[in-house]
């Protein structure tokens, strides 16, 4: 958190958010805890790291539609030179560390949000623990619906190295996140009877 004498900066990374995404569970999360903060004086970045459907100006509508409710709303442009994997996840979660390093570099920010959902925030919590950014910064994984969860919970067996991949990086967020948020006991306890680590 940030000192008392000031509103907190914080910084909410997901794939799903209301507007640029037709979305589900943890984009209405993610848009509803931005509001809230914003609502109680906090400084709100939203970076998105999906996929948006249609035009260029179809995100730049959602990017004034937010910054008009106090929110400002980024995302990742592209694809970067010099990434080198087939796993899409691992790459966006090298973009987002990117991002956010150059961010702490100029201004930290005192809390980032991540779901662990698809592992957007491996990267850059393993550089935090490594010491190299975001040292003044606590990160909070939400856990929303982990790959193994969904394939499970549809009675589908994992279909390949992507899936490996994402199970990887999504356990490794919520281990070593330095706050675990859960919608429900159950997520926590369904986590634990499958090997999952959980920060304590």
């Amino acid at each position: 958190g940030a000192p008392a004498s000031r509103p907190a900066r914080v910084c909410i990374v997901s794939y799903e958010f209301v507007g640029p995404t037709r979305t589900g569970g943890i984009g209405t999360a993610y848009a509803s805890l931005a509001e809230a903060l914003v609502d109680a004086g906090h400084e709100v970045t939203v970076l998105f790291t999906g996929w948006a459907p249609g035009e260029e100006d179809t995100f730049e509508r959602w990017v004034r539609h937010y910054r008009a409710r106090g929110i400002r709303l980024e995302r990742i442009e592209g694809w970067s030179e010099g990434i080198e994997t087939g796993q899409i996840n691992a790459a966006r979660a090298y973009e987002a560390y990117r991002w956010l390093r150059e961010r702490d570099g100029e201004r930290p920010f005192d809390v980032v949000h991540f779901p662990e959902t698809l592992g957007h925030g491996y990267y850059a919590i393993l550089a935090k623990r490594q010491g190299l950014t975001l040292g003044a910064t606590t990160i909070a994984v939400g856990t929303h619906s982990s790959t193994t969860w969904v394939l499970e919970t549809n009675g589908i067996v994992c279909q390949g190295v992507n899936d490996y991949a994402d199970d990887f990086i999504e356990r490794r967020c919520v281990e070593l996140a330095d706050a675990v948020i859960s919608p429900s006991a159950y997520l926590l306890d369904w986590m634990r009877s499958r090997g999952w680590e959980l920060a304590e």
